[in-house]
């Protein structure tokens, strides 16, 4: 019997004989689900806003949006607790039965009160997909195809963004229940392949807490570590619209290329030796670009948002990385939630927390910010220390 001390002052004891590993079909399972779940999300999420406008307005556009995002953060906080009562392939599938067939309803309904409840539940059902989904990623992988696997999701949560916003729009516009039938069966075929997975050697029971996993260093600082990444992505979308509107398809399109580029492509060549060095060469990039972002004439945004793009993409990747390569398996729920909740709630602070730092220093003081904030993540991604008994 082998007993391994956390940094996050409990224990877990391991029998020595080896857990059951993961198959091909449930790595393939995992991807499609997410694949189908995100692809749900980026069809409407610019399309939810159109929709809410004729409701009633900018303002009701923005509400939507921001109660879908509040709905989602409020879910992903709750993850772990209901990782200790129900199984992922569970809650996965109600994370599709959430998100695709309430989609039908927004067609049906004609008051605001109705709008937002669908656009609620969609949002806990997308709260459930990032934190549970990236879950049984972790819990899919083997020390061997950890970084490969880690890409592989990276490319199925971030390729839908650079091709289905667009789509969603012009279908809003004509088609709109096209939009939401599409939507509709992304979410059913979620939740189909979700039943897949019931063979995961992942049962509930005991298991840390958010709040405890937070005391623990080895989760908490890969996630800290990512936040400052999940600003400049918040930042990059609200800000470059509205301050460079000429140049902003550009530098979106080349921020989306270099975020889902890097996700792929890095997984395929990080360690554990290289990952905490690679994470700072990411942050020193990061910051670069940010700095020079806040200083530079608008001709050169397009490639600075390559490589601000480049470097949120890489740090999602080295981040899940670091939290699968030091977690165990009782601790992949709360370390899931944690860092999906500073993607998610990251974006949310990056959008408002820097409108009122532009609003009361100035546009330059939101790049300077972010770069300020990479340039801690070297502070928090310390060696992790690991001792046996």
């Amino acid at each position: 019997m082998t007993t391994r001390v956390m940094p996050g002052r409990w224990r877990e004891s391991l029998s020595a004989v080896p857990s059951q590993q993961p198959t091909d079909a449930q790595r393939v399972a995992v991807l499609v689900v997410n694949a189908l779940g995100f692809a749900g999300f980026y069809l409407l999420l610019p399309a939810v806003p159109v929709l809410a406008e004729r409701h009633g307005g900018t303002v009701v556009a923005g509400a939507a949006t921001a109660t879908f995002m509040a709905a989602t953060v409020a879910t992903q906080l709750l993850t772990a607790e209901l990782l200790r009562r129900w199984r992922m392939s569970t809650l996965l599938v109600v994370a599709g039965l959430a998100m695709g067939p309430p989609t039908l309803l927004y067609d049906a309904t004609s008051g605001v009160a109705g709008f937002f409840t669908i656009t609620a539940v969609r949002g806990c059902g997308f709260g459930l997909l990032t934190a549970v989904g990236s879950a049984a990623v972790m819990a899919c992988t083997t020390p061997e195809s950890r970084g490969r696997q880690i890409g592989a999701y990276g490319l199925v949560a971030s390729l839908p963004a650079v091709v289905l916003p667009a789509a969603g729009v012009r279908l809003v516009d004509g088609h709109q229940l096209v939009a939401f039938v599409v939507c509709a069966l992304c979410g059913l075929a979620a939740s189909a392949f979700a039943l897949r997975l019931r063979a995961l050697p992942d049962e509930p029971g005991r298991r840390p807490g958010l709040i405890r996993a937070m005391l623990a260093d080895h989760i908490r600082n890969p996630s800290l570590a990512f936040l400052p990444f999940t600003l400049a992505y918040g930042a990059v979308f609200t800000f470059v619209p509205l301050w460079h509107r000429d140049e902003s398809s550009a530098v979106l399109l080349t921020f989306a290329i270099g975020f889902t580029g890097c996700r792929v492509l890095l997984g395929r060549h990080v360690t554990e030796a290289n990952a905490r060095l690679a994470l700072t060469a990411t942050a020193a990039v990061g910051g670069a670009a940010s700095l020079a972002a806040a200083y530079a004439s608008t001709g050169w945004l397009i490639p600075l948002g390559f490589l601000i793009g480049s470097s949120v993409g890489s740090a999602a990747t080295l981040t899940l990385f670091l939290l699968t390569a030091s977690t165990s398996d009782a601790e992949r729920g709360a370390s899931a939630a944690l860092w999906s909740v500073a993607f998610d709630g990251g974006i949310g602070l990056g959008a408002l927390g820097l409108a009122i730092v532009a609003d009361v220093f100035g546009h330059a003081s939101v790049y300077v910010v972010v770069a300020a904030c990479m340039g801690a993540v070297v502070l928090l991604t310390a060696p992790r220390r690991e001792s046996h008994a």
